[in-house]
């Protein structure tokens, strides 16, 4: 016997909705779904929600083009050095602005259709990348840090696998940044 007959229920959050129907009863609450993240993303299900797309593109300008000679290094405790002759390009975005600083030295972004490494510690206002894929960048470019209109763009889990977080985390942290739609 039902108690409160007209009261919906609902248990199926994104993971729920996607993988287990039967589970929805009245009502569904999508959450990461919503966001083109993936709830099932590094389980042995994550086929399931491979066809999601991010709903987010992060993006910031190319400030400036410089040259490094081998044994320069740049960002903060000097944590690059460069080991050749190399364009590096000053972005527009760094921890301030929720890019973090597990990206030092090991981030990835799409600039010009190539894959961009993040050199240096991520500062607070700004990061450092190795231009020797895109050597055709300008300052004003913008750099995608995350999705954005080219091909093998940086993935939301992408991001979260390397900064050792949750898709949910990078959304938030990425998403206080000013919109523009």
């Amino acid at each position: 016997m039902l108690r409160f007959p007209d009261v919906r229920a609902t248990l199926a959050n994104s993971a729920a909705a996607l993988g287990h129907s039967l589970a929805a009863f009245d009502l569904v609450r999508p959450g990461i779904a919503l966001y083109g993240g993936n709830p099932f993303h590094g389980t042995r299900r994550a086929t399931i929600g491979a066809a999601l797309e991010c709903a987010m593109d992060v993006g910031a300008p190319v400030l400036q083009i410089r040259q490094l000679q081998p044994g320069e290094s740049v960002g903060y405790g000097r944590t690059f050095t460069a080991p050749h002759a190399m364009p590096m390009g000053i972005i527009g975005i760094g921890y301030a602005d929720g890019y973090t600083r597990a990206s030092s030295n090991k981030g990835q972004l799409m600039l010009r259709g190539q894959r961009a490494a993040v050199i240096g510690r991520v500062c607070m206002g700004m990061v450092c990348v190795d231009l020797s894929a895109a050597p055709d960048a300008q300052a004003g470019d913008t750099a995608w840090l995350l999705g954005g209109p080219e091909p093998n763009a940086v993935t939301i889990h992408e991001l979260a696998d390397a900064w050792g977080t949750i898709s949910y985390e990078v959304f938030c942290l990425l998403g206080r940044n000013t919109r523009s739609y």
